[in-house]
């Protein structure tokens, strides 16, 4: 038997390919896309049961395009449910390669704030060498996310730490 659920989404892009998509795949009755990114203030008088944030990545001397990681934290001064992906950097020689500065920085500062912390690798190498979920979630939740993200990791032998 199956249940109906009212669904409702709003979502923030700035990619005009990616919003097109959006549009696409989407009910305008059902999800509401802003052509921006967004921001705390945007969930000060709807807070949504579930925030999921996926940026292009973290901001460095190269990408300054890109949020910075104290940017992306403000999000759970306001949204009680938030999972936010970052990506896991290395550069250097060996293999794996070590951990770049900025990207275990980013782990510590969000551990430091009391929030919780899933780790993926997936390569030895590359600069983007795996992500990271951080995330403020109810236990049950939080478990089967730490669940998925652990079978997924495991299926294709990469590494993870909770």
């Amino acid at each position: 038997m199956f249940k109906t659920r009212n669904f409702r989404a709003r979502l923030w892009d700035t990619s005009p390919a990616v919003i097109k998509q959006l549009m696409k795949t989407y009910d305008e009755q059902q999800v509401t896309i802003h052509h921006r990114p967004a921001n705390p203030e945007d969930f000060k008088d709807h807070e949504p049961n579930l925030l999921l944030i996926d940026p292009p990545g973290l901001r460095t001397k190269s990408k300054k395009q890109y949020p910075d990681l104290s940017e992306l934290l403000a999000f759970f001064k306001v949204v009680e449910n938030v999972i936010l992906w970052i990506p896991r950097t290395s550069q250097g020689k060996g293999s794996p390669s070590p951990e770049t500065k900025p990207s275990l920085d980013a782990k510590n500062e969000c551990l430091s704030r009391g929030l919780s912390v899933t780790s993926v690798r997936w390569s030895n190498g590359i600069r983007t060498c795996g992500c990271r979920l951080v995330y403020r979630l109810p236990e049950k939740a939080a478990y089967a996310l730490q669940s998925a993200v652990g079978d997924v990791a495991r299926l294709m032998k990469w590494e993870f730490e909770f």
